[in-house]
């Protein structure tokens, strides 16, 4: 090779060539158009004494002799040594020599030797780096020989385990030693069974430590060289100690435990719900499962709508959601049919976490019947209230009763008997046109007498007979009422509306036509002149009570008579214009009364009126 060809290739090289005569003491440098470590090194008189000056201090050799027993281990053999020198910036470089013999002496001496010098602060540094960010993430680092049977850790990890540095560095069968038996059936499967598919390898075992005690380790380790056939031959991986881990998921397993047994100690029935309605879990004995809806096996896995009446899992889902939205116990009741039982529950809702929720469901139907029980007792208490209450009422009545014959019925009474004395007196033994205007009067008053008196009677069956109650169809019985009433809804050319369906409901027939019958007549009486009369009827259902509404288009009632018109014989019209006996709506308010219920009226003069009454549901 000519020597321009072998300055253009030496040129090109990154690296520092030098030919060292350790005998001469002389350097040469064959790329010499390039500073080493700052400075030219042609200039330099003895630039082997200036390169050993520059050499840190923990590496430094003070003769030839012993930095050539640095660079040469053997005559022989090329060998690789690692130094810092001081740079020309004042900064310290490592660098890599690579040193061969060149030319021996004639006694076989080595005493020149070919030298190659590379640059690798920047792999030092990223050297450091790493094993910094090791030892600040306290990881190990391992490497596996197969083919030596040698385990190799870095000293960092042997030295956080309480050994000394090297020691976890030998053969396999020792290593192995150090494992927790109980783990080792299962770190030589999952290895066996990993690497044989990706090459990459997890486990989690413990090891003995230098105090004598098992820390848990999790190892993640890939294959790196492999035989022909494909046995692993090498690995590598780090290891991380998860003992804390280890101990936070034991602690949280017990107390799961401790929960569970807890759950299924509770006489209730429990699941596990994630907030998009799906099954997670169940949690009960075998005994409790017998009285699941369905069977465990149906129901996991799927969501509430899949398995629940329509109107339950719409209950569930926004009780769930809101539990979970709110983290507030959120309940509710609802009725089942198991079989041709009809049963009653609880549920209980609670968030685990933003995700899952714990659902308690608890049978409440003897609750139920003990508090349907109470109720029955509390109404019955009520009712014979209501009835002392009617007979003390009732007695109050009566003495208005005797007040009204004494005044009321006492004039037609005494009409009567002064026309009959005139007949006698005047047209004894003969009648003529004047007796007949007397008998008129007489008709008349004994007729109006009649009517009050029947009316009065009507008034005391209600309150002394006895309150006989059927489930009877409202229906049919407004059909009743209409059809009795034809004749009075053709002359007025009255409307009767029903508004809504009405319900069944537990009263006495007779009692219940004569309030409709009643509240439809007066709607239709009290019309306006001139405007044909619309009677609507409704019914809805609001806190147990069925409320009952019936409204016209007629007169309307001044604001102030509202409480008045419900008692006996209190008219606010005169006979001309809308005769009766004053008598009809008390006699509506008594029928409501022994129903358990109330009526009222809302009206203003000239708007209509609405009477409004309710029955209990029961």
């Amino acid at each position: 090779m000519d020597t321009p060809l072998q300055q253009s290739l030496l040129s090109i090289i990154a690296d520092h060539i030098l030919i060292i005569d350790i005998q001469e003491q002389e350097f040469e440098y064959l790329n010499s158009d390039k500073p080493f470590l700052g400075y030219m090194l042609e200039r330099k008189g003895n630039a082997l004494r200036f390169f050993l000056d520059r050499l840190h201090p923990n590496g430094r050799v003070g003769t030839a002799a012993e930095f050539e027993n640095s660079l040469c281990a053997s005559a022989r053999e090329p060998v690789e040594t690692e130094h810092q020198f001081l740079h020309a910036d004042g900064q310290w470089r490592w660098l890599l020599l690579r040193a061969r013999p060149f030319r021996q002496s004639p006694g076989r001496e080595t005493n020149r030797y070919l030298v190659i010098i590379q640059d690798i602060t920047e792999r030092k540094d990223a050297e450091n780096r790493l094993d910094m960010a090791i030892e600040g993430a306290q990881l190990g680092v391992w490497e596996w020989n197969i083919s030596q049977n040698i385990v190799a850790y870095n000293d960092f990890f042997a030295n956080l385990l309480g050994y000394e540095a090297g020691a976890l560095r030998g053969s396999t069968e020792d290593y192995l030693k150090l494992i927790h038996p109980d783990d080792l059936p299962r770190m030589e499967q999952e290895i066996r069974q990993r690497t044989r598919k990706t090459g990459i390898f997890e486990l989690e075992y413990r090891l003995l430590d230098a105090t004598g005690k098992y820390r848990w380790l999790y190892d993640r380790g890939q294959v790196t060289h492999r035989s022909p056939d494909g046995k692993m031959l090498r690995a590598s991986g780090i290891t991380i100690e998860i003992s804390q881990r280890k101990e936070m998921e034991m602690a949280l397993r017990q107390s799961e435990a401790m929960n569970k047994a807890i759950l299924n100690a509770l006489p209730d029935l429990k699941f596990r719900l994630n907030l998009d309605g799906y099954f997670l879990d169940h949690y009960g004995t075998e005994e409790e499962n017998s009285s699941l809806l369905i069977p465990v096996s149906e129901f996991l896995g799927k969501k509430v709508s899949d398995v629940m009446p329509d109107y339950l899992a719409r209950a569930i889902m926004r009780n769930l959601t809101g539990a979970i939205q709110n983290r507030v116990v959120h309940s509710f009741e609802y009725p089942l049919y198991l079989g041709q039982a009809l049963r009653y529950f609880e549920a209980r809702i609670s968030a685990i976490n933003a995700e899952e929720a714990i659902v308690v469901v608890r049978d409440i139907t003897e609750l139920k019947l003990v508090q349907q029980e109470l109720q029955n007792k509390l109404l019955e208490l009520d009712r014979k209230k209501q009835k002392l209450e009617k007979y003390i009422d009732s007695n109050l009545q009566l003495e208005n009763f005797a007040h009204t014959v004494s005044h009321d019925l006492r004039e037609p009474v005494r009409t009567i008997n002064s026309f009959a004395q005139l007949l006698l007196q005047k047209y004894s033994g003969q009648l003529d046109e004047d007796a007949g205007v007397y008998l008129g009067f007489i008709a008349a008053s004994a007729s109006n007498m009649h009517a009050l008196i029947e009316d009065l009677l009507e008034y005391s069956r209600i309150n002394t007979t006895e309150n006989e109650a059927e489930l009877i169809g409202l229906e049919s019985v407004l059909q009743s009422v209409i059809h009795s009433l034809h004749g009075l809804i053709e002359d007025n050319q009255a409307i009767i509306e029903v508004l809504t369906p009405l319900p069944a409901i537990r009263c006495n027939r007779t009692k219940i036509s004569q309030l409709f019958q009643n509240l439809i007549s007066n709607a239709i009486k009290f019309r306006k002149p001139e405007v044909a009369p619309i009677v609507r009827i409704g019914v809805e259902g609001r806190g147990g009570q069925w409320l009952f509404q019936v409204s016209d288009n007629g007169i309307g009632i001044d604001e102030e008579y509202h409480q008045q018109i419900f008692l006996l014989f209190r008219r606010l019209h005169s006979k001309k214009y809308y005769p009766g006996s004053g008598i009809g709506l008390a006699l509506c308010k008594r029928i409501v009364e022994q129903f358990g219920g109330h009526i009222w009226v809302e009206s203003q003069a000239g708007q209509g009126a609405s009477f409004f009454f309710t029955i209990p549901q029961i």
